[in-house]
């Protein structure tokens, strides 16, 4: 015996307002690896949340900011995403994050290893769709203190000084205006 099909319900309507995560911070033990990663002042704030039809045209200021292994992290926007444009800018910023924490989490099987940069980034993104869809990205992404060795064959890994490696590119800074 088939069942009839389910008919199609309206979505659930909800309003979220002054969702606030102030001053979080979490450790996160990577035991395999042996590393600690520290987040710390973590900062969420989502003002107002909605899809009832009376709030759609709210425009709201989310945050998301926080500090991770030392590197700061700072994100924000002006959305109105409920309406018919989901009109939306938004700033991103990332403050010299190194990524020597990381590096070991790279397979070793890579042709090209990764030993060292720092990277910088003020972005801003701007999105509307009207008709068509228009996306505005400008500012300025950088990398700092970069270095690439290039694993030789047979070689089992690539560590910086190690004999069966070499500089494959190296810079003391690059940077990149985004317009």
């Amino acid at each position: 015996p088939d069942e009839p099909p389910t008919p199609a319900s309206d979505p659930v309507h909800f309003a979220f307002y002054n969702l606030v995560l102030s001053d979080g911070a979490v450790d996160l033990i990577d035991k395999p690896k042996d590393k600690v990663h520290h987040l710390s002042h973590l900062q969420v704030n989502v003002p107002f949340l909605s899809n009832l039809l009376s709030k759609r045209d709210v425009l709201i200021q989310p945050k998301l900011a926080f500090d991770l292994n030392g590197s700061r992290f700072d994100s924000s926007a002006n959305t109105a995403r409920f309406t018919q444009t989901h009109k939306t800018d938004a700033q991103f910023v990332v403050k010299d994050l190194d990524l020597a924490p990381y590096l070991g989490y790279l397979p070793a099987s890579l042709p090209v290893q990764l030993d060292s940069a720092v990277l910088n980034a003020d972005v801003k993104l701007a999105f509307e769709q009207t008709g068509q869809t228009a996306i505005k990205l400008t500012g300025q992404v950088s990398a700092s203190h970069v270095r690439l060795t290039a694993q030789h064959r047979g070689s089992p890994s690539v560590e910086p000084g190690n004999p069966a490696s070499s500089d494959l590119l190296a810079f003391d800074e690059l940077s990149v205006q985004i317009k």
